[in-house]
């Protein structure tokens, strides 16, 4: 967000508008795109790999709709008892936050095997577009073709936890169950809470190009899932981002049963500060006795 300082919201507006003419050439319009991306996810260029995390792993690059989503999977020791599909959070570490913070070590554990990805525009999938939720989409076209017949279930965090409900509204995507992780009620939320300016940059940014931020409600789009037989839910109580408060109109409004489990400490934090409950909560959600 630290970009914002060096252009002013005029400008910026001047920018998208010249965006939004039809005569312009479709390669200023790429570039013009670009530099929204780097204005309002410049994390997403700040990525730097760490290798011996990825010792074990294997890496697949999925080429659809002129994207190329980079993609890991790890199996478990024995037979899998299904699949997590892990989406992660606005972060630099874009797939490698899992790896990093013992997200996929627990899924693994408990008997699953993971896959984790990166969002276009992070990590190793180059920026194409603001349709995160396709992303997802072309991930879970794969696992479902990779491994007929498993029971496959989205986890996402924040940022990755908003486009798994997004992405639970279509009809054909391929999850049984989803945990949602400190996500927003929309995404004007975070903007407003983290840069104002970028708030009314956004706002301005929705008028001229409503895909921009497509479906940003998602308090609104959980009443929209479909085929999802259980939602679970995990907010911090230190969280002044992703609040509990939003959690729970997420749990009111969502169209399938869920359930809110609330964990201290701060923003992203609910498995590193309270690793042996979490773990409970998990197998409890996806074991049932």
């Amino acid at each position: 967000m630290e970009a914002l300082k060096f252009y002013s919201f005029r400008s910026l507006i001047s920018f998208v508008t010249l965006f939004k003419i039809s005569k312009t050439p479709l390669l200023l319009k790429k570039k013009l795109k670009g530099f929204i991306h780097r204005i309002l996810m410049p994390r997403g260029s700040q990525y730097v790999s760490d290798p011996e995390l990825e010792v074990g792993w294997e890496k697949h690059i999925l080429q659809a709709g002129g994207k190329s989503i980079c993609l890991m999977s790890k199996s478990p020791v024995g037979a899998a008892r299904g699949i997590v599909i892990l989406s992660h959070p606005y972060l630099s570490q874009a797939k490698q936050f899992f790896l990093k913070n013992g997200h996929a070590d627990l899924y693994l554990a408990l008997g699953f095997r993971v896959i984790v990805y990166d969002f276009n525009g992070f990590g190793e999938s180059p920026f194409v577009n603001f349709a995160y939720a396709e992303d997802l989409r072309l991930v879970g076209q794969y696992v479902l073709a990779s491994y007929p017949g498993q029971k496959i279930i989205g986890h996402g965090i924040s940022f990755g936890a908003s486009h798994t409900i997004n992405y639970s509204t279509y009809q054909d995507h391929v999850f049984s169950q989803i945990i949602v992780e400190n996500c927003l009620d929309s995404n004007l939320s975070y903007y407003k809470k983290r840069n104002i300016r970028l708030h009314y940059l956004m706002l301005g940014i929705m008028k001229i190009f409503p895909g921009v931020n497509k479906d940003h409600s998602y308090e609104e789009s959980v009443s929209r899932v479909i085929k999802i037989s259980d939602m679970l839910l995990i907010y911090n109580e230190d969280d002044d981002l992703t609040t509990i408060a939003m959690g729970k109109k997420i749990m009111q409004n969502s169209a399938s049963k869920s359930r809110l489990e609330i964990f201290k400490g701060q923003h992203l934090n609910a498995l590193r500060d309270n690793r042996e409950r979490y773990k409970q909560i998990l197998n409890s959600f996806l074991l049932p006795a």
